[in-house]
């Protein structure tokens, strides 16, 4: 699980010997809830309808990916003037 703020980076990672083999959740916007609960859930107003897919076309199959937090990689601004994450 990884949580970061907009125009940072999430760094996403396996142990030894294994790799991602599917993503559960990923909103660009404005999630509600935790890493530490992991109770994620998307807010309907603020979240980029392809972060799942866009998410998973980098870290799937992958021992370890990065995920830039930016308008620029999710294909636009799911909610223009309002911080993401």
């Amino acid at each position: 699980c990884s949580a970061v703020q907009e125009h940072a980076t999430a760094r996403l990672s396996c142990g030894p010997g294994t790799r991602i083999s599917k993503v559960l959740f990923a909103s660009f916007g404005t999630p509600v809830g935790t890493c530490e609960r992991a109770n994620f859930a998307i807010e309907k107003s603020c979240h980029a309808n392809n972060s799942l897919a866009a998410v998973e076309a980098i870290c799937a199959g992958k021992t370890s990916c990065a995920v830039p937090a930016t308008t620029r990689f999710f294909n636009g601004d799911p909610c223009v003037g309002r911080p993401k994450r």
